[in-house]
């Protein structure tokens, strides 16, 4: 029975009736938070990377600096007002670490918005390796920003302070001094971080700030595997879908894995300025039905063609003595050189030259040359090593070998060394070490590399030599500027070749 003879109470306010309860949103909603901020990061980090804005950012301290020394040996020029000195510099230090706060919160909004999209579609981004350094990265911009914004604020009030103390004062003097000691520690910090914020106007925000902590030891897929661990997981993602779209595409008979090969490996050697653009795409025609050629232009693709130069140069950027080794087999195969005419077993190896912080990465590519599967053992010893020596027992597949000397491209259509090249790389058996040295141990190093057959006779033998170094601190640096030009070499050879 209802109040007031028989009416009924009037409705609950529910204002907030239109809004997803928190867990339910729904995947449309996500896709639509998650396009609104990309949108921003990019925005806020294109201005960042604006070259007004980075000396603005860079000279605000030195700028600070100079105030406060101007104040001391100029102290009847200073101002007085407190009100003024509030405004200029707090507007100052907004436009100045403005930019780079909003990118880094927006790129961490979407890395958590990132992560509930892909719990939606049934995957945890989260338990992939890498995941936590992603997060920590942006964790840690997050933490300079503020530290920023802490000795900014520091520096403004101890300017607003010396407004309100005589002139001349003991307490005068040191407001200014303190101001000019917190301005050069904020220039800085800002100078040795800035080279972490790279991310905040890249279109891929986690590439630069993934690594591969966890891979395989033995690897078959030669370019594919190698490209694939240094993607982060969201892009790991988009490229089993890419890929799941391109073996459903083949219009040849070759295999699924030696076509992605051949279209690494063209994609490779288009970087080295081998192929011209339309080569490739020939290539590209050749493999896959034509459609896929559009769509990998669009920016429908997972990974676009453009995008697929990018993770080629930044696997490339990551492990160069890989295709170093990769570069090797293209020469023999065009020369139809001696470890090919032997039709037997071919090893190559290569271990970074300089090796930081006592470690290194160690390659190692195995070549069957006949036509039946065996089996080798490969030991390895290293001087000084932790531990000394490795042994592996590896199933190795036959890999027929050319029989003359072949063109890079064959202008008939016929066999080259770009089809030979993928038949090689997918039935290469890749070892992936990672080799440490004793904490005492530092110059030059020998390490030893030998296949032996499945009688214990040893058939090839290579002798590598390596510098071990301990860390200085320019180690992740440089990883980083070569990442960062071949970004650069990338773009401008895209832009060459359009032309």
């Amino acid at each position: 029975m209802g109040f007031g003879g028989g009416l009924s109470p009037p409705p609950l306010p529910t204002p907030y009736a239109e809004d997803f309860l928190p867990g339910n949103t729904t995947l449309e909603r996500i896709e639509e938070m998650l396009k609104k901020a990309e949108i921003q990061r990019l925005y806020w980090g294109q201005l960042f990377t604006w070259w007004p804005m980075q000396i603005w950012r860079n000279g605000f301290g030195i700028m600070i600096a100079i105030f406060a020394m101007a104040g001391v040996l100029l102290p009847q020029y200073t101002p007085r007002s407190t009100l003024f000195v509030l405004v200029i510099w707090s507007t100052l230090l907004v436009i100045a670490i403005g930019p780079a706060f909003g990118a880094s919160e927006w790129a961490l909004h979407g890395a958590s918005l990132h992560n509930q999209h892909a719990k939606k579609r049934g995957h945890n981004l989260q338990a992939q390796p890498g995941s936590d350094r992603i997060l920590d990265s942006l964790n840690d911009v997050r933490r300079n920003n503020l530290l920023h914004l802490v000795m900014g604020f520091s520096a403004m009030l101890l300017l607003i302070f010396s407004t309100l103390t005589p002139l001349m004062s003991v307490a005068w003097n040191l407001s200014l001094m303190l101001a000019m000691i917190t301005g050069v520690m904020m220039a800085l910090h800002i100078q040795l971080t800035s080279e972490s914020l790279d991310h905040l106007e890249d279109d891929e925000p986690f590439l630069t700030l993934h690594a591969p902590t966890h891979y395989p030891t033995q690897i078959h897929s030669t370019l594919s595997e190698v490209v694939a661990t240094h993607l982060d997981p969201l892009l790991r993602m988009r490229w089993d879908a890419w890929r799941r779209r391109l073996a459903d595409s083949l219009r040849t008979q070759i295999p699924e894995g030696e076509a992605l090969e051949r279209l690494l490996y063209t994609v490779h050697l288009s970087q080295q300025g081998l192929i011209p653009k339309k080569g490739l795409k020939s290539e590209l025609g050749e493999l896959y039905r034509t459609e896929i050629i559009e769509w990998m232009e669009s920016e429908q693709a997972p990974i676009t063609l453009g995008l697929l130069h990018r993770l080629v140069a930044h696997a490339k950027a990551w492990q160069p003595s890989f295709f170093n080794l990769v570069d090797r087999l293209q020469m023999d195969i065009l020369d139809n050189g001696a470890a090919i005419v032997n039709k037997g077993w071919r090893m190559d190896a290569e271990c970074e030259y300089v090796c930081k912080d006592g470690q290194g990465t160690l390659f190692i590519l195995l070549h069957n040359q006949t036509n039946l599967q065996k089996r080798a053992r490969i030991d390895v010893f290293l001087t000084g090593g932790s531990p000394d020596s490795y042994m592996f027992s590896v199933e190795v597949p036959p890999c027929p070998t050319p029989q003359t000397p072949l063109s890079l491209i064959a202008a008939t259509g016929g066999e080259d060394a770009v089809k030979w090249m993928a038949h090689y790389l997918d039935r290469t058996v890749v070892l992936w070490l990672k080799v440490t040295w004793l904490a005492n141990e530092s110059g030059l190093r020998q390490l030893s590399v030998s296949l032996k057959n499945e009688q214990g006779e040893v058939e090839l033998s290579q002798i590598l030599h390596t510098t071990v170094q301990k860390r200085i601190g320019a180690g992740d640096r440089r990883r980083r500027s070569r990442l960062r030009l071949a970004r650069r070499l990338v773009s401008k050879s895209q832009d060459t070749k359009s032309r």
